[in-house]
């Protein structure tokens, strides 16, 4: 299976009146050319971190499902979706997996997973050996999960991952191929609805009409689905005084993408710390899971995640 190459949309933000008290060197005209600065940067350091989730029911055919990232726990591959992503996946006989190597065959999930429905609406599941052994991708080092949802008003978030209305299945080369680009989308964070819980979750800004190709050619930004599972970073780009030397190393994750609104224009996400909250308790359920089925005992359940 392969990839187109990635898109590039970007969200360009217009009020600047608020950022020029943080950011002296922000003015209206130069605004527009240093977020697709920080866009390019960002979606070129975090492309090796994002999975391709697909689902099939057969080995002839299949379509984009979901996105996830690839974490480093304990020097060891995990990876981390949506519960939604994983239940839809396998119902009705279907299965899902991964693209560990760009153009290669997509790899199935071994392992078990584990998983705590919304309004966490997670799941995480240790990466086979075999399919990480060969793996062109990166598992992104935990200590880059934030430990609280703490961004700077006006900051520039990026959601990076695999929305299925892009992809599609072709045959073209005589051998299925599922093509499915990776979209990187830089915006900023929008209000909850009345109803959510802002102590769980936040909100971006997904406004199709109102986004623009990083490169000026004519990409429109795809609707969400498929985005569910994708890391949401935070720049840090505004909260460092948007300095030249800014380098997207220093960007976190921030949550996870569960689901889009469309009648309101905005991603729901899940925020930081309870996305540690959760890895940390199912990381020690498969350590202990591992354990048993490995030795007929359980572990001691107080691993850390570092």
């Amino acid at each position: 299976m392969q990839h187109a190459p990635p898109g590039k949309p970007v969200y360009k933000p217009l009020q600047t009146a608020k950022l020029k008290t943080m950011c002296q060197n922000i003015c209206d005209e130069n605004w527009p050319e240093i977020v697709r600065r920080v866009h390019v940067a960002m979606a070129a350091h975090v492309r090796r971190y994002i999975a391709s989730i697909s689902r099939c029911v057969d080995n002839e055919s299949g379509a984009a499902h979901g996105s996830g990232v690839y974490l480093d726990i304990n020097r060891r591959p995990f990876m981390l979706t949506c519960e939604h992503v994983v239940r839809e996946g396998y119902e009705g006989g279907g299965r899902i997996a991964h693209l560990p190597v760009a153009g290669g065959n997509y790899h199935a999930f071994p392992n078990p997973w584990f998983f705590e429905p919304d309004p966490v609406d997670l799941a995480v599941t240790a990466v086979a050996p075999a399919s990480w052994s060969s793996s062109d991708k990166r598992a992104l080092p935990v200590s880059r999960v934030a430990n609280n949802y703490d961004v700077a008003p006006n900051e520039l978030l990026m959601l990076c991952g695999y929305p299925a209305k892009a992809a599609y299945f072709s045959r073209f080369t005589g051998q299925p191929v599922l093509d499915s680009p990776l979209i990187p989308y830089t915006a900023r964070e929008a209000a909850l609805p009345e109803g959510l819980d802002p102590g769980r979750h936040f909100g971006l800004h997904y406004e199709m009409g109102k986004a623009e190709a990083a490169d000026g050619g004519s990409s429109r930004l795809p609707p969400a689905p498929g985005f569910s599972g994708s890391p949401i970073w935070d720049t840090g780009f505004v909260a460092g005084d948007c300095r030249d030397d800014w380098r997207p190393e220093t960007a976190r994750v921030i949550g996870v993408c569960l689901r889009w609104n469309g009648g309101e224009s905005f991603v729901l996400a899940l925020r930081a710390e309870q996305v540690r909250v959760f890895l940390l308790e199912n990381v020690r359920k498969i350590v202990a899971h591992e354990h048993w089925i490995e030795r007929g005992r359980p572990a001691d359940d107080t691993a850390d995640l570092e």
